[in-house]
């Protein structure tokens, strides 16, 4: 996963502008092709007054622009969520704020997850 990507999933709804950027494509490309489920990243609401609310999952833009399956993105994706836990328990270990025995146990429980 890329640098991109990882600044995808910071986002739990993508901004229709963050994801047309991700994508180098326009914004109203992007409202258009969801409005018309042309492009399945996400879905489209319309509120009473007509207007859109748009929600893009990260997952499905990464899928999306990748080519790669939601489920393997998705795996990906837990997988370098875990990895990044492990890296900050592993550095609260290094500087003595947990013990071993502390750090074994919430290192089963990240990798049981």
């Amino acid at each position: 996963m890329n640098e991109k990507d990882k600044e995808i999933l910071k986002y739990d709804n993508v901004p229709v502008r963050v994801a047309a950027k991700y994508l180098g494509v326009g914004e109203q490309f992007i409202r258009i092709q969801m409005q018309r489920d042309i492009i399945s990243i996400g879905c489209v609401k319309t509120n009473p007054q007509g207007k859109h609310q748009y929600y893009i999952s990260p997952a499905k833009l990464i899928s999306y622009k990748t080519g790669k399956a939601y489920n393997e993105v998705k795996e990906e994706i837990s997988f370098n969520v875990k990895y990044e836990q492990l890296l900050k328990l592993r550095e609260l270990l290094d500087k003595n704020i947990l013990t071993k025995e502390e750090f074994e146990q919430e290192k089963r429980k990240i990798l049981n997850s």
